[in-house]
């Protein structure tokens, strides 16, 4: 699971690297990694994933991955919020892992 302390350093070094404000909205994206990719196939589809875009499912060495994106703004405290919602739907769900998140602008 990704720790509080991690999120703080993320927020503290994104807008250096990416050159993002991240009080305005932006694109959100989630990860999952699963060994079958029938599974995540079907987790894409679960109604708890209704409020977010599908972006892909891509493999990389027998794993694939589940992106999932959605526009809004975050603070450390509602991003580490929602990182432990994706991570008990994964484990409730059956899904190999969290695998984190990333973000970028709107377009």
């Amino acid at each position: 699971m990704i720790k509080k302390s991690y999120i703080k350093e993320y927020f503290k070094t994104i807008n250096s690297i990416k050159n993002l404000d991240l009080e305005k909205e932006l694109n959100w994206g989630f990860y999952f990694s699963h060994n079958k990719k029938e599974h995540l196939i079907n987790i894409s589809k679960n109604s708890a994933l209704n409020k977010y875009d599908f972006k892909e499912i891509v493999s990389c060495d027998n794993i694939y991955y589940l992106q999932i994106a959605k526009n809004e703004i975050h603070t450390e405290e509602s991003l580490f919020k929602r990182c432990i919602e994706l991570y008990k739907f994964s484990k409730n769900q059956g899904i190999d892992r969290f695998d984190g998140f990333d973000v970028e602008e709107v377009f």
